[in-house]
């Protein structure tokens, strides 16, 4: 774990969002990368952190996409892209954003598109500003 990575992990995730150790479904696809899954407790919403390409030989190792994944957990065929990232600990750090805000926006709103937008904004926000 790089020292960026681990200064990301220090900002745990809200309640009622908790990350699903070794996901099979993604582990095998860009293992030894370590992608990550972090699902609300309702598992109606889940956040992805994933190597942008798969663990291949000519693949760039240092892009990461953060994804939301709607409804099954394990639906990363249309998991929606949120942000490209430099680096894990980044990746890390964009989804644990858009878990904050959506959890900020839902008691506000009600309304579930609302928040994932409003959360879907602050993530990709978080994102250019880790850019800069």
């Amino acid at each position: 774990m790089t020292s960026d990575e681990a200064e990301s992990r220090d900002r745990p995730l809200p309640d009622p969002w908790t990350e699903v150790e070794s996901p099979d479904h993604i582990v095998s696809k860009y293992s030894p990368r370590e992608p990550a899954l972090f699902e609300r407790a309702d598992r109606e919403r889940a956040v992805h952190i994933r190597p942008d390409e798969p663990d291949l030989p000519h693949a760039d190792r240092r892009e990461w996409v953060v994804g939301l994944v709607r409804g099954d957990a394990e639906n990363f065929v249309d998991a929606e892209p949120i942000a490209r990232v430099h680096g894990r600990g980044d990746a890390y750090h964009v989804a644990v954003a858009f878990a904050e805000a959506y959890e900020e926006a839902v008691p506000d709103t009600g309304d579930d598109a609302a928040a994932i937008a409003h959360a879907s904004e602050r993530a990709e926000r978080e994102a250019d500003r880790l850019a800069e």
